[in-house]
């Protein structure tokens, strides 16, 4: 069988992934298995929560904010060792003030 997907650990060379639930459904485990299979298999992957939840238990960091932090972790038995793989939680309003001083090129007040 032949196909034209890239290689990848993902269907289709996929290169964004969401993964949503409903409270309590497994979605934060989900994330955090698939961003360190994704570092794992060799590509330099950065996970995002929405708002703060259990991501950074998830991956056995102390804390997660807007920044993005390295999360260590070991290489699976008998692989590479990962690429590389940051986590951040997502803060709505930094991301719009960064956006717009990007966008305009000036410097933004301290709030919007």
């Amino acid at each position: 069988m032949t196909t034209d997907e890239p290689p990848g650990p993902f269907p289709g060379g996929r290169r964004l992934l969401f993964v949503t639930g409903k409270g309590g459904v497994g979605s934060t485990s989900v994330a955090a298995a698939l961003a360190v299979h994704s570092a794992r298999s060799g590509l330099r992957t950065l996970v995002c929560e929405m708002s703060e939840g259990g991501l950074a238990d998830a991956l056995g960091v102390a804390a997660l904010g807007y920044e993005p932090v390295e999360v260590e972790f070991g290489a699976a038995e008998g692989s590479e060792p990962p690429v590389g793989l940051w986590a951040m939680v997502m803060d709505t309003e930094a991301a719009a003030h960064e956006y717009l001083s990007r966008l305009l090129h000036v410097p933004l007040p301290g709030s919007l």
